[in-house]
């Protein structure tokens, strides 16, 4: 059997915490004043040293009395040990210098062991040797149990002289033998532990200030105690605590609170022991009492996820979006998720809180409060939710979720960009702007001043302070961990300590990860550490083998595996991770891969290549050689983790990994994981997560250009693997260009320096689109940028696409930008500093050749004004003035126009000044107040804020300065010019004022501008609208999108029911006119033969207007149908209506000049002359109204906008754009048709009544004139009413053609839809109008009617 310590060493998990709140089992009535030793063995049985009555107490651990009390001839016994059989060791040196024993057996003491003094320590180790600590001879000794005659001790530490030397002690006091029989030794004088291995006299500090790891400063250690796993648990006496070591160092246990007699304090504890289930009993020396805290185990639950992760957990590489900006707003920089998956965050542009239950896609609750800027929050396990309010109102707000009302719980001084609440109810804040983390606890009703958790106030990189932190988690033993962002660090602060420890960045004991900017933290329930980088835009975590990064690891981007300044994370229940993706204002949820920690076994797989001179090459950054690489495509049929081993004798080769493809003219598009031979150790290891139902392309290539070699590959995983090597892999092409910036190059102001710059500009023509990589070699320092069709050198923002400020690399002149071959390109090559001349080479490599040509290109001079009249105009932009969209990209930009009066012409200059802040905008650095520059344009005649660039005048002269305009125009008088004053960014609003100067005075007037509607679309994407009102819109206003018919409203559904009613009113009419006109005997003369084409067309005229009428609802209803579907029916069908209503109006027409004919000739009317003219009208009248509105399908078209309100779906509008020409010829086409039939009609039908009668007044001379006109107007009544009818049926149609462009006919909707479907009535009419009336026409229609009948009786 081994052999076994008598005390407790249990083993605890890795980061144990007990109560902070001690329960006292024994005082000063049982233990006396100032108790010293306790002992708790195996069996749980508690031994306390009672020196005032020199007793011995023992109880069991569940006794709340003592169940003995041993008295003995020993005197002020300083320490105690209790051996596995029960017999007791007790100091008795103070007066008799000597070591008792206490027999179990036979209750009797006896000296088993001589010394000069008391033992402060007592220890039996496990081959019965018995070690004293003398604390005034600065040694520890010891004697074996098992000689019966006691001879001198031997000295097991210490030389007897105290001092700090690794083989001396300065007053020891406790003492600990582990099986090993290392002897550690709590040297209180030297502040420290110091441990003597077997043997050694020589001894290793292993804790306090002189430690080779330094975690801990001791002050006056007195007791020691080893846990089965060796961590160290020591008293540290004048510090009134106990101490333990973890993987991360040491930290306080019990007795965090300061010195002190409550519950959680303790005043110099001198020793302690473990009870079997790992409670805690100490020796309360100051206090006079035995202390006993508890081991917490599943006492305690925590709001948040801390998923148990294996060491190779994995993460799917491409994130779902799980909310974008039209939920969050922009730059969303929250998120918790509860343990019931509950998910929330904050929308800081409406501040609001959003909750989403149990991961459902669809938000369940949106909270309002009066908060602003929230930065953080936290949820506790009742659903509370502390939220930043600090920004403006200097608090932290609690909601109640069962009053659903909020209340302040903290005040600071600024805003919290980390929330926390701990196991004990206190309540945790990162203050950026104060580098510091001050607490409080919630317990207390009453909100005295905070607490300082970590930092000094005052920024800087020592150990005790902290620089911007923002992201905060305290352990459930209360460690407090800090992203120090500016530091790049995170801080661990055990509990109570001030100062912090290093535990992830490149000052950190083990460094094996850089961080850059880290602004997010939480750990897992193995402790591991995930940090978010916000300037590296990924996420990364901790295992036994260092950190290594999980998500976001293919740069800063918006792709699905891409992260741009992501702020912080949480998990779910499922280990899936949820991340702010600030800048690109969404959350991005990356699924945790369950396989990632499966236990397959281990399969091989082996692919050999050689690189060469003939392999497939490309450029690599900043560099002018070609580099060599291989690609291979894999797949495999398991999904699982797979390591690649690459050998190679080349010492310089690199591997990376992508999904789905490879580009070689971006690098860094679909790479899943890289890593390279950078030891030069001829191999390294790639390990990944393939998918099965992915493609993955692994390329080998050299870290230096032109090097060849031999490369294997062994992949080991859960299944074989399958190589394909990608023939004809692509290679990079590169274009050089050289030449040289002089004293006589060109020069232009790059920046607000004031000084100028040389520069040349260079036209870039590309015959491949794709992604090109630009750099410089220069000794004079190149600085770059790019343009898109033009450089301004007047106004360098101007068309600006990329410049160095965007670039990947660390050289003056680097960037990677996509090009197209349908855009020309400029180059613009400078330098850094001012005035600096010399040559210069541009390196540009992608898929094809370049075209490289200089072009010759203006400098910039600042044009001479006159100074001698100033004015000055002062005002500001509030929330309520006007917005427009100043760029075409955001909206909101609040502006002011203001008039200037110009009394003398010449050149002007404009100044401004302003001081604005923010109004809910944010900037892409979160830690700073954001003041906001001010913009300034000059428009000629009008400025119309739908079309910014409309009449926009181009400055002469601009210059920069950090917040304000400045530009110079030649202004004439007797011109109108408008000065618009807005922002650089939306959403900005404060006080501004402008400085005129010139040669004489300019008059500022400001003024309100009242919109129309004009134009038609939103944002810069507008459209002048045409005279006239088509039925698009009339109703476009009136249907929802995306909802089925059932869902419109009633007017849409009486207008669908009208249609139906006039397409079947139209079809009768039709039927029964041709049932009158297909009569032979009708058709002798020109007029049958019109009514009959009439008949037909009618009914297509009415057709045609169904198919309008469905054609604008359906197309509105559904916008998923086609845009070349919409395009085709916008151009054709109002077209063609129009040609079948123009063609029924003019056979009208004809059928009145017949009949006029037929009066004037009389009996010597041609019928077959008629007959053979009415045919030849028929066929060539369609090809002329046809030809006369030829131009309106060739002038309309189809014009599409994103809506404001829903970023995915798509407003179209068909509309016709002429020109001024183009639109006169029109207005006189639309009266000729619609006006020209109606007054033929009308002359028609009065010719022939006073033609009539002057025939008749010639024949028949006994009645008058007037009388016979009477008698022919009571006979031909008809042919005068219907015109005059269809006429007036025709005037809406005519009006709403020739209104103003500006008319909105969503202000009298239903006015204009009576009038539309009204002037298509007369295409009902022809049977009322020509044949009810003719006595001829109603005794036919009769007569073939009742043949019709006859037939389809038969």
């Amino acid at each position: 059997m081994l052999p076994t310590l008598s005390l407790n060493q249990p083993k605890f998990p890795l980061a144990p915490i007990w109560d902070s709140n001690g329960i006292t089992i024994a005082d000063g009535s049982i233990v006396g004043q100032f108790p010293y030793a306790i002992f708790v063995n195996t069996n749980n049985t508690i031994y306390v040293a009672n020196k005032e009555n020199n007793t011995i107490v023992v109880w069991n651990e569940e006794s709340v009395n003592p169940t003995k009390i041993i008295h003995g001839n020993f005197t002020r016994p300083s320490s105690l040990f209790v051996t596995s059989n029960g017999d007791i060791y007790i100091d008795d040196g103070e007066k008799n210098g000597r070591v008792q024993r206490w027999s179990a057996d036979t209750y009797i003491f006896v000296t088993v062991m001589n010394v000069n003094l008391s033992c402060w320590g007592l220890f039996v180790d496990i081959n019965d040797t018995l070690y004293c600590s003398m604390y005034n001879h600065h040694q520890v000794v010891k004697r074996s149990l098992n000689e019966f005659v006691m001879t001198s001790n031997r000295v097991a530490a210490g030389t007897g002289i105290g001092g700090s030397s690794s083989n001396q002690l300065n007053t020891p006091v406790g003492i600990f033998v582990d099986m090993n029989l290392d002897l550690y030794v709590a040297d209180y004088g030297n502040d420290r532990v110091q441990l003597f291995q077997s043997g050694e006299s020589n001894g290793i500090t292993v804790a306090g200030s002189t430690s080779r790891n330094p975690t801990i400063t001791l002050n006056h250690p007195t007791g020691i105690i080893l846990d089965a796993d060796k961590y160290l648990f020591i008293a540290d006496f004048s510090n009134h605590r106990i101490v333990g070591s973890g993987l991360n160092g040491f930290r306080c246990l019990v007795g965090c609170y300061g010195g002190g007699s409550q519950s959680n304090q303790l005043i110099l504890p001198i020793s302690f022991s473990f009870g079997c289930s790992g409670n805690m009993f100490v020796t309360d020396s100051g206090n006079s009492r035995i202390q006993k805290f508890f081991l917490m185990k599943d006492s305690f639950a925590l709001s948040f996820n801390q998923p148990k992760f294996c060491a190779t957990a994995a993460w799917n590489s491409n994130g779902i979006t799980f909310a974008n900006e039209s939920i969050l707003g922009e730059i969303p920089n929250t998120i918790f998720v509860s343990i019931n998956n509950t998910i929330y965050a904050a929308n800081r542009e409406n501040s609001t809180v959003l909750m989403w239950d149990k991961e459902s896609d669809n938000l369940t609750n949106i909270i309002q409060g009066n908060f602003t800027d929230p930065r953080s929050l936290f949820v506790t396990l009742n659903g509370d939710i502390y939220i930043n309010n600090g920004g403006q109102n200097r608090g932290v707000q609690k909601w109640i979720v069962e009053s659903k009302t909020f209340v302040t719980v903290m005040n600071v001084n600024s805003s919290c960009f980390g929330l926390f609440v701990d196991i004990n109810d206190t309540l945790y804040c990162s203050m950026s702007v104060h580098d510091q983390v001050v607490k409080r606890s919630l317990n207390n009703s009453v909100m005295t001043s905070n607490r300082v958790a970590a930092g000094t106030g005052i920024g800087g990189s020592a150990s005790n302070q902290l620089n911007t932190p923002v992201g905060i988690f305290v352990e459930v033993n209360l460690d407090l961990y800090v992203a120090d962002s500016s530091n790049n660090r995170v801080q661990l602060f055990q509990s109570g300590e001030s100062n912090g420890i290093t535990v992830a960045g490149s000052t950190s004991r083990n460094p094996t990860i850089t961080l850059n900017h880290p602004t997010g933290i939480i750990l897992d329930a193995d402790k591991y550490l995930f940090i978010v980088e916000q300037d590296s835009g990924r996420i990364v975590g901790s295992s036994l083998n260092g950190f290594r990064c999980l998500v976001g690891c293919n740069e800063v981007g918006s792709q699905s595996n891409q992260l741009a300044l992501p702020y912080s994370l949480s998990f779910d229940r499922s280990g899936n991770m949820f991340v702010p993706d600030t800048f690109n204002n969404r959350i991005q949820k990356f699924q945790y891969v369950e396989e990632s920690c499966g236990n397959s076994s281990v399969i091989k797989s082996v692919y050999s290549l050689a690189l060469t001179t003939n392999s497939s090459s490309y450029f690599q950054e900043c560099s002018e050689l070609r580099s060599y690489y291989e690609a291979i495509q894999i797949s495999v049929t398991i999904t699982g983790y797979y390591t690649f081993l690459i050998n190679s004798e080349m010492k310089a080769t690199y591997g990376y990994i992508y999904t789905n493809n490879f580009n070689v003219f971006n690098w860094l598009e679909n790479r899943l994981i890289y890593d390279g031979d950078s030891n030069n150790a001829g191999q390294f290891r790639l390990t990944a997560l393939l998918q099965t139902n992915i493609i993955h392309v692994v390329v080998i290539t050299t870290s230096s250009p032109n090097i060849t070699g031999n490369v294997s590959i062994q992949v080991s995983g859960p299944n074989y693997i399958d190589f394909r090597r990608i023939l004809n892999a692509s290679s990079a092409v590169q274009t050089v260009y050289t030449s040289t910036l002089t004293t006589n190059s060109s020069t232009y102001l790059r920046s607000c320096s004031g000084a100028s710059s040389y520069y040349e500009a260079i036209q870039v023509n590309v015959v491949t689109s794709g992604l090109y990589i630009f750099f410089s070699k220069s000794n004079m320092g190149t600085y770059g940028s790019i343009y898109e069709d033009y450089f301004n050198p007047s106004n360098p923002d101007e068309n600006h696409l990329l410049d160095k400020e965007h670039s990947y690399y660390s050289s003056p002149l680097a960037f990677k930008i996509a090009l197209k071959t349908s855009i020309t390109y400029i180059l613009v090559v400078t330098t850094r500093d001012s005035n600096i001349t010399g040559a210069f080479s541009i390196f540009v490599s992608g898929p094809n050749k370049v075209d490289l040509k200089n072009i010759s290109s203006p400098s910039v001079i600042e044009i001479p004004y006159s100074s001698t009249v100033e004015s000055n105009y002062s005002s500001e932009l509030t929330t309520s003035s006007q917005t427009y969209s100043r760029d075409c990209r955001k909206s909101n930009y609040y502006y002011q126009t203001i008039r200037m009066n110009v009394v003398e012409t010449g050149y002007y200059a404009l100044t401004s000044d302003s001081n604005m802040d923010t109004f809910g905008d944010s900037s892409m650095n979160m830690f700073d107040d954001i003041n906001m520059d001010t913009f300034g344009y000059i428009y000629k005649d009008d400025f119309n804020p739908i079309n910014p660039f409309e009449n926009r005048l181009p400055q002469d002269y601009r210059a920069c300065s950090h917040s304000d305009f400045k530009f110079i125009a030649y202004l004439h008088t007797g011109t109108t010019y408008i000065l618009v004053v807005t922002t650089s960014s939306p959403n900005i609003a404060g006080n501004f004022s402008i400085l005129t100067s010139g040669p004489n005075n300019i008059t500022l007037d400001p003024y309100t501008q009242i919109l129309t509607s004009c134009f038609i679309g939103q944002k810069c994407q507008f459209y002048k609208k045409s005279i006239g009102v088509t039925l698009d819109d009339i109703l476009r206003d009136e249907i929802r999108p995306n909802m089925t018919l059932s869902d419109q409203t009633i007017l849409v559904k009486i207008n669908a029911g009208s249609t139906m009613i006039m397409l079947v009113g139209g079809l009768i009419n039709s039927i029964l006119s041709l049932i009158t006109f297909q009569n032979k005997d009708l058709r002798q003369v020109g007029c049958g033969i019109y009514l009959l084409a009439s008949s037909i067309t009618s009914f297509l005229t009415l057709s045609m207007f169904t198919v309008k009428f469905w054609f604008v609802v359906l197309t509105q209803m559904d916008l998923s149908i086609r845009p070349s579907v919409v395009r085709g029916g916008c151009v054709s069908i109002e077209p063609l209506l129009k040609l079948c209503l123009y063609l029924d109006a003019w056979l009208n027409a004809c059928v009145a000049i017949e009949r006029a004919i037929l009066v004037f000739r009389g009996v010597n009317f041609n019928k077959k002359n008629s007959q053979r003219i009415a045919r030849w009208i028929i066929l060539i009248l369609p090809f002329c109204i046809m030809g006369s509105i030829i131009h309106e399908p060739i002038h309309r078209e189809l014009y599409e906008m994103k809506t404001e309100t829903n970023k995915v779906d798509t407003d179209r509008w068909c509309l016709t754009r002429y020109s001024p020409f183009v639109q006169q010829y029109n207005t006189i086409i639309l009266f000729f048709h619609l006006v020209a039939p109606c007054i033929i009609n009308l002359c028609s039908a009065l010719f022939i009544i006073f033609g009539s009668a002057r025939q008749r007044s010639t024949a028949r001379t006994k009645r008058t004139l007037r009388e016979h006109v009477y008698n022919q107007f009571n006979e031909h009544k008809q042919l005068l009413i219907s015109p005059i009818i269809l006429l007036i049926l025709s005037l809406p149609r005519l009006i709403m053609s020739m209104l103003s462009e500006c008319v909105n006919p969503s202000n009298h909707r239903l006015l204009f839809i009576f009038g539309y479907f009204i002037s298509f009535t007369p295409s009902m009419l022809i049977f009322i109008v020509f044949v009810l009336p003719s006595a001829l026409y109603r005794k036919t229609f009769q007569e073939s009617f009742r043949r019709w009948r006859r037939l389809i009786h038969h």
